[in-house]
């Protein structure tokens, strides 16, 4: 099954002068797109590896000697900024070649995940923010549930990504 839907959003970016700007950069600048794509995988690990700790030491599997409320407030600021170079970098990919794109259903999947994980990850800290001690005593559960359906929302956005390129 494709996921068509989103075709004529690929076909309307591709006619933008956004679009037409990002493919001549491209094409100008031959060093741009392999630092372009250098820039998103460095991105992508320094946002998942954030992201893990505080998820992983919310599970208690790591870092149990740690408080949690300072790690997340040392963390999770570099997981929003390593977002935000993701999101530039990974529009100029998009830009290049947004029809492309907007075909895959691989890239509707992985916005999808990663929407479902930026929401998640904000979700949790926010209650960190409100409750340090979260993950212990009667909201361990509901905190437990938030890390590992964050991990797994980063994991399959991560893995929907590589796959974009093969599909």
């Amino acid at each position: 099954m494709t996921i068509t839907a989103f075709a004529p959003v690929g076909a309307w970016l591709a006619a933008t002068p956004l679009s037409q700007g990002a493919r001549a950069a491209l094409r100008a600048f031959s060093w741009l797109a392999p630092a372009d794509e250098t820039l998103h995988i460095l991105a992508l690990t320094t946002l998942f590896a954030s992201a893990a700790i505080v998820n992983l030491r919310l599970l208690g599997v790591i870092g149990k000697d740690r408080a949690l409320g300072p790690l997340a407030r040392k963390l999770l600021p570099l997981t929003w900024s390593a977002l935000v170079v993701l999101l530039l970098t990974g529009g100029l990919l998009v830009m290049n070649r947004p029809g492309r794109y907007f075909r895959n259903d691989l890239f509707i999947f992985k916005m999808g995940f990663v929407l479902l994980a930026v929401a998640t990850t904000l979700a949790l800290q926010i209650a960190l923010s409100r409750n340090e001690t979260l993950g212990q005593g009667g909201s361990q559960l509901a905190a437990r549930t938030g890390a590992v359906f964050a991990l797994a929302l980063w994991s399959a956005a991560i893995v929907c990504g590589r796959w974009i390129a093969y599909a």
